[in-house]
């Protein structure tokens, strides 16, 4: 029973990653299908953690012993315990477990709707409903950076100091965005050269871990990694990047 209950926590937590996926998608093309955009989802992992732990304590309390079951032990020879146990109603714990699987439903519209969009007109923060939001002309200045574990990252610092990391955590895209761009890199591309353009404050740093992590393992990825860092302007030629803690543009 227990192994059957296990598999069926795991079946149910595979159907709750398809599900909000699908729901994630649907969402995202209704409210910002008219433009080139993909959404950092920062509730998506934490909902799937929360949700796993919930379909372990429904399975938990199904194992939970309750008056129906202490009633079919008593018959002959049946003596009652010295010390009266609270035994659990079997209807509590079904109240218990439909309110556990109401918010197992209710975790992936949350996961859905907290986000940060990243669009051709600039970031929006989205609690529920839209909390900030700027456009590309209000970036005070943008870093460029990359470690040897994550890959590359991009910050942008707005006038106000709230700064945006746009490549890590799990994505949802629109439709219109993955047909203009096949990759994100490729969009922020795009982002580089029009604040460029403006005179915005760039700083790239370790650009060499760039170089050995896009050149060995991530390839297709380098044309666009070395505009970004600028490597494609300090070796037009593609030579080798000497080697240095920082290189800051």
């Amino acid at each position: 029973m227990l192994v059957f209950g296990t598999l069926a926590v795991i079946a149910g937590l595979l159907l709750f990653i398809f599900l909000t996926g699908q729901l994630t998608g649907l969402l995202m093309e209704s409210a910002n299908g008219d433009s080139a955009a993909y959404a950092l989802l920062h509730f998506n992992e934490p909902a799937i953690v929360i949700c796993f732990l919930l379909l372990e304590a429904i399975l938990f309390i199904k194992f939970i012993p309750n008056e129906e079951d202490y009633s079919k032990k008593r018959g002959v020879g049946y003596q009652e315990p010295q010390k009266q146990r609270k035994i659990p109603i079997k209807s509590l714990l079904r109240i218990i477990i439909c309110c556990i699987l109401a918010v197992v439903l209710i975790l992936p519209l949350l996961s859905a709707n907290i986000y940060t969009l990243i669009s051709e007109d600039g970031i929006k923060s989205h609690f529920i409903v839209d909390t900030q939001e700027y456009s590309w002309d209000d970036v005070s200045e943008y870093k460029v950076d990359c470690d040897d574990s994550r890959g590359l990252s991009v910050t942008f610092t707005m006038n106000d100091g709230n700064a945006f990391e746009v490549l890590h955590g799990p994505k949802s895209a629109t439709k219109e965005f993955s047909d203009k761009y096949d990759d994100t890199l490729a969009f922020l591309v795009d982002i580089d050269a029009r604040l460029r353009a403006k005179g915005i404050t760039k700083n790239v740093t370790h650009m060499e871990t760039a170089v050995a992590f896009y050149q060995s393992g991530e390839k297709k990825l380098w044309k666009y990694v070395s505009v970004l860092t600028g490597y494609s302007e300090i070796y037009p030629d593609g030579d080798e990047l000497p080697v240095s803690e920082t290189v800051t543009q």
